[in-house]
């Protein structure tokens, strides 16, 4: 039993390890519209945060796409230095 946490916990090690290099993938559009509309606003619980992501996604879908334009923008520009 206990070898096997060993093997487990030096699987992770090696993995978090090998992670601490890389960068973290660009935030999509919607990501980015999503974390401007709630910043500065205090968290809540799961429940309460899914139902406000839900609507904040549709607000995103209802947007013309000159107001989706700079989130758009700025998720292809992350993209890029993502994929150097």
């Amino acid at each position: 039993m206990l070898s096997k946490k060993v093997a487990n916990a030096a699987r992770v090690k090696k993995r978090l390890v090998s992670d601490l290099g890389r960068p973290k993938h660009p935030l999509s559009a919607l990501n980015l519209f999503v974390r401007d509309s709630m910043a500065g606003k205090a968290k809540k619980d799961q429940a309460e945060q899914t139902k406000l992501f839900s609507w904040h996604v549709d607000r995103f879908r209802a947007l013309s796409e000159a107001e989706r334009a700079p989130y758009e923008q700025e998720a292809a520009k992350r993209k890029e230095e993502y994929k150097r």
